[in-house]
């Protein structure tokens, strides 16, 4: 029996390269908004994490997959690597 456990569309977020993949874990200020994987994440001078704007404005990593801020602050995100500027949002 086979099952259908999840699916991946490829976005053309990652492209190939040289560079490893790296990912660090991190914790977004909470909110109510959606983050679409590839969104551009900054830091603020205080150390916290949102999407890249006026109080974000270091840039840090990018989204590995979507997350709501209602339901959950913690988020993967990937500091190396080799992407597709037109795929990442911010």
């Amino acid at each position: 029996m086979i099952e259908k456990i999840g699916e991946r569309t490829f976005d053309e977020l990652i492209v190939s390269g040289r560079t490893a993949l790296h990912t660090h874990a991190i914790t977004l200020a909470a909110g109510a908004a959606v983050l679409k994987r590839g969104q551009l994440i900054g830091k603020s001078e205080a150390g916290a994490f949102g999407a890249i704007d006026g109080t974000y404005t270091e840039p840090y990593g990018i989204l590995t997959e979507d997350v709501d801020l209602s339901k959950t602050t913690a988020a993967m995100v990937y500091v190396s690597g080799n992407f597709n500027a037109a795929a990442v949002i911010g």
